[in-house]
C-alpha cells in the first residue's frame, strides 16, 4: 500500500494494547464465507451520478498477519453476530456512496437536493487548481478492520505501534497527492477499526453505526487533502468540512457533531467539568428491561445489581404496569427477588405516569380517568377476540367477561389477577370512580391496529378526555389525557434531585425505552444538557419509530440482547 496517510485519533481514555505484528498486507475482501478473493472481480455494483460512473467498495479485511481472516472472529470482535454485522456493512456502503455522491456533485459544482453549495465551496476553495474537473469515473474503498490489522498499518505508516480509529491513504501518495485526481478519479482508501469505533461509541453514547458515519466524514476530509494537523486555520477548515458533510448527508444529527468537533468540545469539558456526582437511571420495563418471555435476564439483573450498590444513582421504574406488576416482574430474577427497586417506599412511575411516587413512596401524582370515558369503554361491544380490564387506584383488576388474554396478563405480564363483575355501574363502585387506566387487549397487532382508531374516537368528548397509546403491539392503554412518563418524570426529579440543590452539582439522566409510551421520556433526557444536567435518551434496537426518532442514542441490542445491561455499563457504570 503506497501512499501518505492521513489520520486522527481520539483515544478511549489511553488504551493500550500489546499485539505482535508481521508482514502486513494491503486490505483483501473476504467473502461471506470468510474466504479470500484470490484475484480482483469487475465490480458490478457501480452506480451513476450524471454521467458519472461511481465505484464504492466496502470490505471486512483480513487480520494483521495476512492469514485467511474468519467474519465469525471479527462480529465477536465486534460484539455482534455475523448477521448483524453483515446487515451493518450493508447499510455503511450505502453511507459510503452517498459521500461520494456528494463529492461528485461538488466537483460538477451541483448543489444537493438541499441547494447546499458549502461543500463544493470548501473543495473548490481548498484545492485550487488541483480540484477535479469533468469528472468520467470516481471511486472509493473502505476497510472495515479489526484493531490489529489497522495497529500493524499504524506501526508501519506512522511508528505507533497501538490501535486508532481511522486511517486514510489518498490515491496519489505523497510524492502527487492531490493532483492525482483527474477524469478517473480513484480516490484511494479509509481503513476503519471496528473495535476501537465500538468503544468510542460506548464512550460518547451512541451507536456503532453513528461513530462509522463520524469517522467516514473524517477520513475523507483527509483523502480530499484537509489536514488539521498543519495548524489551526487548517484545523477549522477541516472541522468545518466535517460539520458541512455531515449536514448535508443528514448526519447532523448525531450529538457531538464531527470527530474534530468531539474533541474540541472534550478538551473543554475536561477542563471546566467532572465526573456526574448523582445519575439518575429511568428504564422501562415491558420490550426494553424484560426480554421476550417478560423476565429478566441475569446479565441485566446483575448490571442493576451493581448500579444499586453506588449510593449516587438512583434506579426508577418507569412502566405502563401497575406497582405490585412491577415489583413481580423483577422477582422474575431470583437476584432480584428482594431487591428494593420497587417498593412502597421507593421512588417510581407506574401506569404510565398515572400514578408516581417520589422519595419514600410519597405519592407525586395521582390521576384518574373521569368515569364518563370509564362507562363509555365498557358499553362499546367488542367482538368476543378482545378483552377489557381496568385497573384501579388500590391495584385492582376489573373486567365484565373473563378472557385468555386477562389469564395472560396475570400469569406471563405479572398484573393482579383480573376480577369479574357483573355491570359497568360496579366496576365503577368498586374502584370508587378511580379507574387510572383500562387496557384493551386484541389477538394480533393486525386486529388491534385496524381497531385502534375506532377506539379512540371513544374518548374525545368524554369528559376531560383521555389518552390511547400503546406499549405492547397488541395492547391499547387509556390513560388520562394529561399522563405522560414525561411529565411523571419531571415531577419525580423535581422531588429528588434537582430542587434546593447546590449549583455545583453535576447530574446525569438516562432513560431507556422502547415503545411509544416512552418517547416522551426519551426525547426529555435528549434535550437535557444544560445546567449541569447531562442527559442520554436511550431507544433499544427494537424500539419503536417515535422513541427511535426521540432517542441521541439508538442502541444495536434489543430486549433478547440483554440492551438495558448495555446501556447500564456504557452509561451509569
Amino acid at each position: 500500500m503506497k501512499g501518505r496517510f492521513r489520520h486522527f485519533f481520539i483515544g478511549a481514555k489511553n488504551r493500550h494494547y500489546q499485539s505482535e505484528t508481521k508482514n502486513v498486507a494491503p486490505p483483501r475482501a473476504l467473502t461471506r464465507d470468510g474466504v479470500y478473493e484470490e484475484e480482483e472481480e469487475e465490480d458490478d455494483e457501480s452506480f451513476y451520478v450524471g454521467d458519472v460512473e461511481c465505484i464504492v467498495d466496502v470490505s471486512f479485511v483480513s487480520d494483521a498477519d495476512g492469514n485467511p481472516g474468519d467474519v465469525k472472529l471479527m462480529a465477536e470482535k465486534a460484539r455482534m453476530d455475523e448477521g448483524k454485522l453483515e446487515k451493518m456493512r450493508e447499510r455503511f456502503e450505502k453511507d459510503a456512496r452517498a459521500i461520494l455522491k456528494l463529492f461528485v456533485d461538488a466537483s460538477g459544482g451541483e448543489s444537493d437536493s438541499s441547494g447546499n453549495f458549502n461543500v463544493y465551496d470548501r473543495l473548490r476553495e481548498n484545492l485550487g487548481d488541483d480540484f477535479p474537473e469533468q469528472l468520467s469515473h470516481a471511486e472509493l474503498s473502505v476497510a472495515l478492520c479489526d484493531d490489529a490489522y489497522i495497529q500493524a498499518l499504524n506501526k508501519e505508516w506512522r511508528s505507533k505501534d497501538a490501535p486508532t480509529d481511522v486511517l486514510s491513504f489518498p490515491s496519489g501518495g505523497e510524492e502527487e497527492g492531490i493532483t492525482a485526481f483527474g477524469p478517473i478519479c480513484v480516490l484511494g482508501d479509509i481503513i476503519i477499526s471496528v473495535e476501537t469505533a465500538r468503544a468510542q461509541a460506548e464512550e460518547v453514547g451512541h451507536s456503532l453505526e453513528d461513530e462509522l458515519r463520524v469517522l467516514l466524514a473524517h477520513g475523507f476530509a483527509h483523502l480530499l487533502g484537509f489536514d488539521h494537523e498543519l495548524g489551526e486555520e487548517e484545523e477549522k477548515d477541516m472541522q468545518e468540512l466535517e460539520r458541512e458533510i455531515m449536514v448535508a448527508l443528514g448526519w447532523d444529527y448525531i450529538k457531538d457533531g464531527g470527530l474534530i468537533d468531539r474533541v474540541s468540545s472534550s478538551s473543554s469539558a475536561s477542563s471546566s467539568s467532572s465526573e456526574a456526582s448523582k445519575k439518575v437511571l429511568v428504564v422501562d420495563l415491558d420490550g426494553t428491561l424484560l426480554n421476550e418471555s417478560s423476565r429478566v435476564s441475569d446479565r441485566v439483573a446483575k448490571a442493576l445489581l451493581e448500579a444499586s450498590k453506588d449510593d449516587s444513582t438512583l434506579i426508577v421504574i418507569a412502566t405502563g404496569k401497575a406497582r405490585p406488576a412491577a415489583k413481580a416482574a423483577l422477582a422474575t430474577n431470583p437476584l432480584l427477588k428482594d431487591s428494593r427497586i420497587v417498593s412502597e417506599s421507593s421512588p417510581g412511575i407506574f401506569l404510565n405516569g398515572g400514578a408516581s411516587y417520589g422519595e419514600n413512596g410519597v405519592p407525586l401524582i395521582d390521576d384518574a380517568l373521569p368515569v364518563e370515558c370509564v362507562r363509555k369503554a365498557f358499553e362499546q361491544k367488542y367482538d368476543e377476540e378482545f378483552a377489557l380490564t381496568a385497573f384501579t387506584s388500590d391495584d385492582r383488576c376489573l373486567a365484565l367477561r373473563s378472557s385468555p388474554f386477562l389469564d395472560e396478563l396475570h400469569e406471563r405480564y405479572h398484573e393482579p389477577k383480573c376480577e369479574i363483575l357483573a355491570t359497568v355501574d360496579d366496576i365503577i363502585a368498586q374502584s370508587r370512580g378511580q379507574v387510572k387506566k383500562m387496557l384493551l387487549i386484541g389477538p394480533n397487532k393486525d386486529a388491534v391496529d385496524d381497531y385502534s382508531s375506532e377506539f379512540s374516537k371513544l374518548f374525545i368528548d368524554a369528559g376531560d378526555g383521555a389518552l390511547v397509546t400503546r406499549a405492547v403491539a397488541t395492547m391499547l392503554e387509556v390513560v388520562p389525557k394529561n399522563v405522560d412518563k414525561s411529565r411523571a418524570l419531571s415531577a419525580l426529579l423535581d422531588s429528588l434531585v434537582l430542587a434546593n440543590e447546590s449549583s455545583d452539582r453535576n447530574y446525569r439522566l438516562v432513560v431507556v425505552g422502547d415503545g411509544d409510551n416512552d418517547a416522551g421520556m426519551i426525547e426529555f433526557a435528549a434535550s437535557m444538557n444544560t445546567d449541569g444536567i447531562e442527559g442520554f435518551g436511550v431507544a433499544m434496537g427494537n424500539a419503536s419509530f417515535s422513541s427511535r426518532n426521540a432517542a441521541s442514542v439508538v442502541l444495536d441490542e434489543t430486549n433478547a440482547d440483554d440492551g438495558v445491561a448495555v446501556a447500564i455499563e456504557r452509561f451509569i457504570l
